[in-house]
């Protein structure tokens, strides 16, 4: 049984949001995970709202030390083990996202950031933001197939305190499968 790593994306102004240099827009998809837990990482964000210039000049790189203290958030040693490769796909711009190593890291938050080849920072305020309650429930049924029940009882108490009424109701009913 193949038991995903889950992912959450913190680009909350990883893009432009922390320089005071004009951003131009760039909207990004949701991330397409295709590895499983202890495997090399692999994952693809489409990249949604890029002119064909813009697309063909992009650069994106796992943001500074800086930029994630900036930003609020804890830089986990793993993700530097992540490399991040823009290209063309069936004619759509995507961040392909890979490691060299297997992840063992079943939650991991990362901070983007980039530009294109001028400099020029990109804004991304209208990425939709990862529902982390969402990702918790999704971690806790991936601890419930891996045989954690224990781990994901904990992850579950966490959405009935944090989650919205229906993620609530999704926790509570997979607490009661496990007791």
């Amino acid at each position: 049984m193949k038991t995903s790593v889950f992912t959450s994306i913190s680009v909350m102004g990883a893009l432009g949001l922390l320089t005071a240099i004009p951003a131009h827009a760039l909207g990004l998809g949701n991330i397409e995970l295709s590895s499983a837990l202890n495997e090399p990482f692999k994952a693809e964000i489409p990249v949604n709202a890029v002119s064909g210039e813009e697309a063909e000049t992009l650069q994106v790189r796992l943001a500074s030390n800086d930029e994630f203290e900036r930003a609020g958030l804890v830089k986990d040693v793993t993700v530097n083990q992540l490399k991040f490769t823009v290209s063309q796909k069936a004619g759509k711009t995507v961040i392909t996202i890979s490691s060299k190593k297997p992840i063992k890291e079943p939650l991991l938050d990362f901070l983007l950031s980039g530009g294109d080849a001028d400099g020029l920072e990109f804004d991304l305020s209208d990425f939709d933001q990862v529902d982390e309650a969402e990702t918790k429930l999704d971690l806790a049924t991936a601890y419930i197939e891996m045989g954690d029940p224990e781990g994901a009882k904990s992850i579950l108490k966490e959405i009935m305190a944090e989650g919205n009424d229906e993620q609530q109701s999704r926790a509570t009913t997979l607490l009661n499968e496990l007791t």
